[in-house]
């Protein structure tokens, strides 16, 4: 695996977590106030930034980089 040095910009980080819990793109943009075409222009970063090709594999990429973590 190649190593990424992984900057998510603050909105994205906030996706990821939505993401996380099971949101969907339309429960996002209503969450954050903004449009589901910006949601999925941000997931398609993210996608890139964490070097994935989905939500699923964005998640468990989030999780092994610590972006994520499990609440104990």
């Amino acid at each position: 695996m190649a190593d990424h040095t992984v900057i998510l910009t603050s909105r994205e980080l906030q996706i990821v977590k939505l993401m996380a819990e099971e949101y969907s793109n339309k429960e996002i943009a209503k969450q954050l106030g903004i449009s589901i075409g910006t949601v999925e222009s941000h997931r398609k970063n993210i996608f890139y930034k964490l070097g994935t090709k989905n939500m699923a594999g964005a998640i468990h990429k989030a999780y092994q980089l610590g972006i994520l973590r499990v609440d104990s």
